[in-house]
């Protein structure tokens, strides 16, 4: 996936042309930079999925004819990442590797003279890796951390017969398999909000009784309506996603897609049953406010989805399946205030760009289920 290193922020900061305090500048490092990084990991993992033409699911390794149907995932161990699958994608990928390199491969380099042809790599979500590290498996695999490895410096952590092990934490699709509830918002979501309010001073509401988060002012709004729900369906911790399209293509009937811009994970703070009403953790920083026509909720300005996450695991042989065509980098914005007592400091950023689809063969996806704790909220299981 992409990454931006603090070189490339300083020295995007030395052509600022503007002298921002410190403390602004911490922002711009903190907050500015985290949307970056942010924004060019969706786009990196987005189009893995949307590219991939080879799909499948963990239970039994089952071919899917390049359309992955999430509704047959469960919660049961069954459908559950078997690391024995890697004996399997080393084998296709020596038989496709004829097609773009003119020469076959072996067990041991399934991909002649590519870069990774001394390991595969693996990226996989922190609660996959946590079920292979406490599988009968797990036992087996090599600790990149005690072995002192220098691939841990691109995020290894494991090893096991000649693939490399790498988190990728962004990888998680939210919502994305059976869905357990969805309803309708039914009012605007403007900019900011959605939080619970601070009041004058910190005198409101705080998030976990600690932060206090947002603005109160007349003009926010201090939830998300939305159309009819019981108590229970919708619970504080629950991490669900806000979203304006729907999709069937990956077997979940007016299923959330994860692939849309849209679409935006938020967490519950608090539920308002009486009123149909949820309490976020944080300000929403999207705008939901064009009214369109449902069937089912009439008019509407999105969908909010509860269902279960998909965890993918993806395989990667060679460098090169995909890639992003810059067309201009990223480049830093300071704003003028224009009030006659100018008070705020605005920081913003803009790239043009674009992700093309190169070498399928290169590289397989896995969607699987996995052991989870709703945000660090609950015990590890299942769901």
């Amino acid at each position: 996936m992409f990454r931006v290193t603090d070189l490339e922020f300083d020295q995007l900061v030395s052509r600022f042309e503007s002298n921002p305090p410190m403390f602004m500048l911490q922002v711009l490092r903190q907050r500015l930079a985290q949307s970056i990084v942010e924004t060019h990991e969706k786009v990196a993992r987005d189009m893995t999925f949307d590219y991939a033409e080879f799909k499948f699911l963990s239970e039994g390794s089952k071919w899917t004819a390049s359309t992955a149907d999430f509704s047959t995932l469960e919660n049961t161990s069954a459908y559950k990442f078997d690391i024995r699958f890697v004996n399997e994608v080393r084998l296709r990928m020596l038989e496709r590797s004829r097609k773009w390199t003119q020469k076959y491969g072996s067990w041991a380099a399934p991909i002649p003279g590519a870069q990774f042809e001394r390991d595969l790599m693996i990226m996989v979500t922190p609660n996959i890796m946590y079920d292979i590290w406490t599988s009968d498996e797990g036992a087996f695999l090599e600790d990149l951390r005690v072995l002192q490895d220098e691939r841990i410096i691109n995020g290894g952590v494991a090893r096991y017969r000649g693939a490399t092990f790498v988190e990728n934490p962004w990888g998680v699709l939210r919502n994305a398999g059976e869905i357990s509830k969805q309803v309708a918002v039914t009012q605007q979501i403007n900019w900011g909000d959605g939080a619970p309010d601070p009041g004058d001073g910190g005198s409101g509401t705080a998030v976990d009784s600690v932060y206090y988060v947002g603005q109160s002012s007349a003009n926010v709004t201090h939830y998300i309506q939305c159309s009819a729900f019981t108590a229970g369906e919708f619970v504080a911790g629950d991490t669900i996603t806000i979203h304006t399209a729907r999709t069937t293509e990956w077997g979940i009937t007016n299923g959330c897609d994860f692939l849309d811009g849209m679409s935006y994970d938020v967490e519950i703070q608090s539920v308002d049953a009486s009123n149909n009403r949820l309490v976020l953790m944080e300000p929403v920083t999207q705008e939901y406010i064009v009214s369109f026509s449902d069937a089912t909720f009439g008019p509407i300005y999105a969908y909010i989805t509860k269902a279960r996450d998909i965890h993918p695991v993806v395989v990667v042989g060679a460098r090169g399946y995909a890639t992003f065509a810059s067309r201009t980098k990223v480049r830093l914005h300071n704003p003028p205030d224009t009030a006659d007592l100018p008070g705020i400091s605005r920081f913003t950023w803009d790239e043009y760009g674009s992700p093309n689809r190169w070498n399928p063969y290169t590289y397989e996806v896995i969607f699987c289920v996995a052991s989870d704790t709703r945000g660090g909220r609950d015990e590890v299981a299942l769901r």
